[in-house]
């Protein structure tokens, strides 16, 4: 696992009320700022964590913000919705709480629309309202925290493990020097911009996360994140070097994830569950 640490807030349990319920509009009100303010309760204003996202989600290699905007919002958003029937002086607690939903959507269709765009990745059963709060909280806060706060992480365990069966044979072949370097950086240009080499459920289990692996094994996450999701080594000089510098230091890379498989599909053909 990585040492990197996303700034987290700590999860509450059902962080949207459960007789709210979700509205899929294709037209969103966007409520005005001044009521947004009034009612969105938290020290991160909608708009600065709306804003936030979108940045990551459109620089996700070199992010330097790592907070975990979504996390935010959801704790903000239980708050303010419980203070508004908490407070014996509120005198139009439906007509705020109408709105508390509006900003509640716009921030999920955001999230949606993102993942799409960015990923090319769709949640099912999200369009045709088949998904409840909770669970649509924990399909977009694992893929917000995969995707986009871990994703340089994520590029460099999958093509350092994708290359370790290659350099453990150039260890054994040649000494390590200008010309295992040299050969290395251009093995690193089949992984941008786009890896292609690499099928989109290999990559999540060479960064060993079963929870991601598990929402596209079941299809409550669909789509080839690959055909969009990429490491832009072009422009990244940086992480090219800690990719090679990576698997140079590690090359038994996958070594026991190819073990666990071999293992697997031997306990399958027996008739024996590896669970």
């Amino acid at each position: 696992m990585s040492n990197d640490k996303n700034e987290m807030v700590p999860e509450e349990s059902s962080p949207v009320p459960s007789n709210y319920k979700t509205e899929n509009t294709d037209t969103i009100i966007d409520p005005s700022v001044a009521t947004r303010e009034t009612i969105f309760l938290g020290s991160y204003p909608f708009e600065t964590i709306l804003e936030s996202i979108q940045s990551q989600f459109e620089n996700y290699i070199n992010l330097e913000d790592r907070t975990n905007y979504l996390e935010i919002f959801y704790n903000q958003f239980t708050k303010s919705y419980q203070a508004l029937y908490q407070d014996d002086g509120n005198e139009n607690p439906q007509e705020m709480s109408e709105a508390l939903d509006q900003i509640y959507n716009q921030l999920i269709q955001t999230m949606i629309n993102l993942l799409d765009i960015r990923l090319g990745l769709g949640i099912n059963g999200f369009e045709e309202g088949q998904v409840s709060t909770d669970d649509l909280h924990y399909i977009l806060s694992r893929l917000y925290e995969y995707f986009i706060l871990r994703a340089r992480h994520n590029f460099k365990i999958a093509i350092a493990t994708s290359l370790s069966s290659t350099v453990r044979d150039m260890m054994e072949n040649s000494k390590i020097d200008d010309t295992y370097f040299t050969k290395l950086q251009e093995l690193l240009e089949l992984y941008s911009p786009l890896i292609s080499n690499i099928p989109p459920t290999e990559f999540i289990r060479f960064t060993g996360e079963r929870e991601i692996l598990e929402l596209f094994e079941t299809h409550r996450v669909v789509g080839n994140f690959l055909l969009k999701y990429s490491p832009k080594l072009y422009q990244n000089e940086d992480l090219a070097v800690e990719i090679i510098n990576y698997v140079t230091a590690y090359p038994d890379l996958g070594k026991d994830l190819n073990s666990d498989q071999k293992s697997e599909t031997e306990d399958n053909t027996n008739g024996r569950s590896t669970e």
